[in-house]
């Protein structure tokens, strides 16, 4: 099982050797673990994009019955669908007993989770998973005697804001609509009535635990949603506070659009006047083999003005709403790069290779965007004296995740030295990290320059 785990956090994971090692003890207790707890007992990582995390441990217990009918390790798992992991990667603190839904086997499961540490950070997550067994809700604790009545004139449901009371034991007394569709949106199964706060809370600061303290607003961002909170006391008795949250994911989603659209404007400024250029230089060529002056001038001044113009960038490849091939797209590109620069490329043979997979047209868009970018920058800059060289984009495919790289064998350039802003970077970084929710890499030295993306669809 080590061996496993070892290798997995190699390849999907950011740890460093002696992280690996830490996670491979506890690992190797799992077993027992699992025994002791009469549950299922997992080991989760954080994978080196940050989109997912990964199983790296598993022990079914061989005291009660597992809940899984199949290995789960080397599973990819989503942050929305795992909320006690969540919480538990980011604040660094145990959640107990949270009901969820198990995304692999689709059934509902009761999750305890403690964080891994090493050095004072959290490296890993260890979790128990036992049968989750049918549960009564109840509007009041028992504890607090309080009662609190489902009306919208007290929780507020006409609100767009979510309402959380907390009692004097801090525990969730009373919450509106929108409290309960906000909580099962991060992934609670259970109604968050009659919950402990530290099982419902957002970031690590604790939650006060008196009634003599000013509000003030903080911003998380949990599985997905970009949330803005503050606590205010309550003169109740029965009641030490109320939480308000806002939900701003809808409205930084269309602040981030439109950068988006702000960058993309400007990126596609330079690609329009570097097909012009093309164009241009072919004038430029031609001219050499007329004769006639005033050809000559017609030509010259012609290529002038194109390169002063700005024009359309024809569209690249052409997507329906369907499914596509991204392999399909990505050939149609080569030949529309070849047909469009052949005097540059008579030299450059640029191949596409790899698997092939089905992704959405919008998806393959952004991708082909971000491939169309670099093959043409390593066209321009890869192959000086118009040198013999060859550019290969390949896909592989990787459960979840699919890989993109764009290679070639040219002359390398010295990262440290590239303008920011230039070579097209910023609209394939902007492209990669906020369209595909990938990661960016590159490689270059003098045997040439690799560039690695990937993507989730």
């Amino acid at each position: 099982m080590t061996d496993i785990t070892r290798n997995l956090c190699r390849k999907y994971t950011d740890l460093s050797e002696e992280e690996i090692a830490c996670v491979e003890e506890h690992s190797g207790r799992l077993q027992s673990l699992a025994d002791a707890a009469q549950a299922d007992a997992f080991i989760d990582c954080r994978t080196s994009t940050g989109k997912t995390a990964i199983v790296v441990g598993e022990a079914k217990p061989r005291t009660v019955p597992s809940n899984y009918t199949v290995n789960i390790i080397g599973m990819l798992m989503n942050w929305c669908d795992e909320p006690a992991m969540d919480r538990t990667f980011r604040l660094g603190i145990p959640t107990s007993e949270m009901r969820v839904i198990n995304a692999v086997e689709n059934r509902t499961v009761v999750q305890t989770t403690e964080p891994i540490f090493y050095n004072g950070k959290v490296i890993a997550v260890l979790i128990y998973e036992k049968k989750a067994e049918e549960k009564s809700f109840f509007l009041s604790d028992g504890k607090s005697g309080l009662s609190i009545p489902c009306d919208a004139s007290l929780f507020g449901d006409y609100l767009d804001d979510a309402l959380v009371f907390v009692d004097n034991d801090f525990i969730v007394a009373g919450r509106n609509l929108a409290a309960a569709k906000l909580y099962s949106e991060l992934g609670y199964v259970d109604d968050i009535i009659g919950m402990k706060m530290s099982n419902i809370q957002f970031d690590s600061q604790s939650y006060p635990e008196q009634k003599d303290f000013s509000a003030e607003s903080r911003k998380v961002l949990v599985s997905g949603h970009q949330l803005i909170y503050k606590s205010i006391p309550l003169s109740d008795p029965a009641l030490s506070y109320v939480i308000i949250i806002k939900d701003v994911t809808e409205t930084s989603l269309i602040k981030k659009q439109g950068l988006m659209k702000d960058v993309a404007l400007r990126e596609l400024r330079h690609r329009m006047n570097n097909s012009l250029h093309m164009f241009a230089d072919t004038m430029r060529h031609q001219e050499k083999y007329v004769e006639d002056n005033t050809a000559k001038d017609v030509l010259s001044s012609t290529a002038g003005r194109l390169e002063a113009l700005a024009s359309t960038l024809e569209e690249i490849i052409h997507v329906s709403c369907e499914t596509v091939s991204m392999k399909f797209a990505l050939e149609r590109l080569r030949l529309n790069i070849i047909q469009n620069a052949l005097e540059k490329t008579k030299n450059i043979e640029v191949r596409i290779e790899g698997d092939d997979v089905e992704v959405s047209a919008g998806t393959a868009s952004s991708v082909a965007l971000v491939v169309y970018e670099l093959v043409q920058n390593a066209i321009r800059h890869a192959f000086p004296g118009n040198q013999n060289g060859k550019i290969t984009v390949s896909i592989k495919n990787d459960y979840l995740f699919t890989a993109v790289t764009v290679e070639d064998n040219g002359c390398g350039f010295d990262k440290s030295s590239v303008r920011k802003g230039s070579m097209g970077l910023d609209l394939v970084e902007t492209i990669v990290n906020e369209k595909l929710s990938g990661k960016l890499d590159i490689v270059s030295n003098e045997n040439g320059t690799k560039v690695i993306f990937d993507f989730y669809e």
